[in-house]
């Protein structure tokens, strides 16, 4: 590529990085021509996608003064492409993620999740495929000539690289660890980057961190005595069964105890004539 189609390049990727409220980083290793054509058409109107070396794509973050670029930079290792959107970051990574398709694993690969192979009968007929089985450590019996698995058996965790031996026993199964989508590596929005430790976070655990931070922060604002809309009813139920049990312990006679009084005595009344055996 020629300097000028170089700068065309750069300004090209500069001006999106611009013009958009949101950049993202993906990475493109192994990433088939077709389901990166289906996931392009898929987001039209949504986000787009540029392609650039590393070494462009640093040099029209340089010329920008977007803020976090700097931080962005880091990810630009490897084949990388860039994804401009001005819609919610997390809501992207979301459809990405969903849009992913399984497959087959191959030598090298590390499983993103635990491969296991599941008991009961299989469809392999008893004789040499059975040291296949002994290696992968997967325990078998033999029923009606048909080899059977007799327990579920983990044969790899996730974060494992697989060998070819263990893909091509896997591949009998039918079972396909991998998944072929884009990889968002990270975001930058509003000067913020997020990456895949925040961005992949379940929208339930985001949901039970903030009710348990609403009940945290309540809780502390009733015990230290702040008052504000969400604490004062609660503080004031609190003072008033307070106010109710120092009443009941000092005999206060008030309509609003009174009940409470009466069984006090009655239930002292009931002991006193037990121990007296009257």
């Amino acid at each position: 590529m020629v300097n000028e189609q170089k700068s065309q390049v750069v300004d090209e990727i500069k001006k999106l990085v611009d013009s958009y409220s949101v950049v993202g980083v993906l990475n493109m290793h192994k990433m088939p021509a077709k389901q990166l054509f289906d996931i392009r058409n898929a987001l039209i109107g949504e986000a787009k996608i540029r392609m650039a070396k590393s070494s462009l794509i640093k040099r029209a973050f340089e010329g920008s003064d977007k803020k976090g670029l700097k931080e962005m930079e880091k990810n630009l290792t490897g084949e990388v492409a860039l994804i401009f959107t001005n819609s919610n970051p997390f809501k992207l990574y979301n459809f990405l993620e969903n849009n992913k398709q399984p497959a087959a694993a191959k030598p090298g690969d590390v499983t993103p999740i635990d491969i296991v192979i599941p008991a009961g009968p299989t469809q392999f007929a008893a004789g040499p495929v059975i040291s296949e089985f002994q290696k992968a450590k997967v325990r078998t019996i033999v029923e009606n000539g048909k080899i059977s698995v007799k327990e579920d058996t983990t044969i790899a965790k996730a974060g494992a690289q697989l060998s070819k031996e263990l893909t091509e026993f896997i591949m009998k199964f039918g079972i396909e660890p991998m998944k072929i989508g884009l990889d968002l590596v990270s975001m930058l929005d509003n000067g913020i980057v997020f990456g895949k430790d925040v961005m992949g976070v379940p929208v339930e655990e985001y949901l039970n961190g903030m009710i348990a931070g609403y009940h945290k922060a309540l809780n502390l604002s009733v015990n230290i005595g702040y008052v504000n809309k969400e604490s004062v009813k609660i503080m004031i139920a609190n003072a008033l069964r307070n106010a109710k049990y120092i009443a009941i312990e000092h005999n206060v006679y008030e309509k609003e105890v009174i009940g409470d009084l009466l069984a006090k005595h009655k239930h002292i009344a009931e002991n006193m004539k037990q121990k007296l055996n009257v």
